[in-house]
């Protein structure tokens, strides 16, 4: 069979030919591996041009978490825990127009914020937290469903729904 192969390309006549045939399959599978090559490259600049955006989006969101601090706190002879509700923006970017409402209720009817708070905050700088003192009581006991909404720079509306305990 090899001597036969050997004989056939050995013809002046089948020379050209098998090196066409040969030149053609080698610019096929050099076109294939290429395309495959370019998908690839086109798959990761897609990718890094995404990360990019999400990136630069990323800069220009505010992250805001809620979270109840108690802090020991000693009058005279007695001694408790304070509670504070904690909202702190770990974002980059500051949150503004910001709406708090615990279990539903805009923050300042809710019956556990003392009446001597009297205005919500509407902005916070990125890094920052506000706290309201709250009264943990029987008939105002945790845990608390807190939502927060805001807007900022991303352009998407932000929001964070938690139960604080």
């Amino acid at each position: 069979m090899m001597n036969e192969l050997v004989e056939w390309f050995g013809r002046a006549d089948k020379t050209a030919l098998a090196a066409f045939v040969l030149s053609l399959a080698a610019c096929i599978g050099s076109a294939v591996a290429w395309r495959k090559s370019h998908n690839v490259q086109k798959r990761q600049v897609a990718m890094e041009e995404k990360r990019e955006r999400d990136r630069l989006i990323e800069k220009k969101k505010a992250r805001l978490l809620a979270e109840i601090v108690r802090e020991d706190v000693v009058r005279g002879t007695h001694a408790g825990t304070a509670h504070r509700l904690s909202i702190t923006n770990k974002g980059q970017a500051e949150a503004r127009d910001i709406k708090l409402t615990i279990d539903g209720k805009p923050i300042l009817e809710h019956p556990a914020i003392p009446h001597r708070v009297l205005q919500e905050f509407h902005i916070l700088g990125p890094g920052s937290s506000a706290q309201f003192p709250v009264a943990v009581t029987r008939a105002t006991h945790l845990p608390w469903q807190v939502e927060v909404d805001w807007t900022d720079d991303s352009g998407e509306p932000g929001h964070y729904r938690t139960i604080v305990t």
